[in-house]
């Protein structure tokens, strides 16, 4: 992961000399240069994906703040929603700016000054076929009515921004009678942009087709639907790792139990058949 980071941000912002592990850069290292600090997992366990915070602490020549500000920017730009690949294992990543780290430093010994910038690292998993059909169901029908690439499950490596990921995170069922039960499930959206409000304007979309239509087909061809019950949003949540919107939906399934059935029926002396 550290390797996918340190290239990314290369290959991004031309004005660093490099981008280093802790521990190797000394002071007579030419400046400026990036060093990738990896942080600890999430403590969240959130299931869309692996998350690591990672620092990255920038190093210039202690001469104006306004070279640092524009690496600053940089790389930023390099690494918030953008997808980059680890060269060494394959896998496929995204980031999440999360902000600086305290206040610039001025470290004399080396003759530099320091800015830390720190960012939430999601691993994004192989395009496929998913069996979820709740999730299917959901992702297709915000799809059409937005128009914004909307992903199920997980994070994808042909991740877009802006996007939609559609996630169960809980199920439940309950009887209704001898022949039928009800289904019930949680679905959680997670609509992610760089900007604000074009976020609140997806999310308005979102939450107004689904009152609107009341159900979303499951499948048209059998005439199956689901019935959303209820939504609930907050949309101050983490986007990649939490999610803003979670919609209650049910569904009434039939039992099916096997039976005796009747071959003849005695009347009076009379077989009917």
């Amino acid at each position: 992961m550290r390797a996918g980071i340190r290239k990314q941000i290369l290959d991004n912002v031309s004005i660093l000399k490099d981008c280093y592990e802790p521990n190797v850069p000394r002071y007579e290292t030419p400046k400026p240069y990036a060093v990738v600090v990896q942080g600890n997992d999430s403590s969240r366990q959130d299931p869309t994906s692996f998350q690591r915070t990672v620092e990255v602490w920038l190093y210039n020549d202690i001469d104006t703040f306004k070279t640092l500000d524009n690496i600053t920017l940089d790389v930023i730009e390099a690494m918030d929603l953008k997808t980059f690949t680890d060269p060494d294992t394959g896998l496929s990543y995204t980031a999440s700016f999360n902000g600086t780290i305290g206040q610039d430093l001025v470290d004399e010994e080396w003759g530099a000054i320091v800015r830390g910038l720190q960012f939430t690292i999601i691993a994004l998993h192989e395009t496929r076929a998913e069996n979820d059909t709740w999730e299917k169901a959901t992702a297709d029908f915000i799809e059409l009515v937005t128009n914004v690439k909307t992903y199920q499950g997980t994070w994808k490596e042909d991740f877009q921004v802006p996007s939609v990921l559609c996630r169960t995170i809980s199920k439940s069922t309950e009887s209704i009678n001898y022949m039928a039960y009800r289904e019930n499930r949680d679905i959680r959206i997670h609509v992610v942009s760089k900007e604000k409000e074009e976020i609140n304007q997806i999310i308005d979309k979102i939450e107004y087709e689904l009152m609107k239509s009341i159900k979303i087909p499951l499948d048209l061809e059998d005439r199956r639907y689901l019935t959303i019950q209820s939504i609930r949003e907050n949309r101050d949540s983490d986007m990649l790792g939490t999610g803003q919107v979670t919609v209650t939906m049910t569904r009434i399934n039939s039992i099916q139990r096997d039976a005796t059935y009747i071959e003849k029926i005695y009347s009076r002396g009379q077989v009917i058949e």
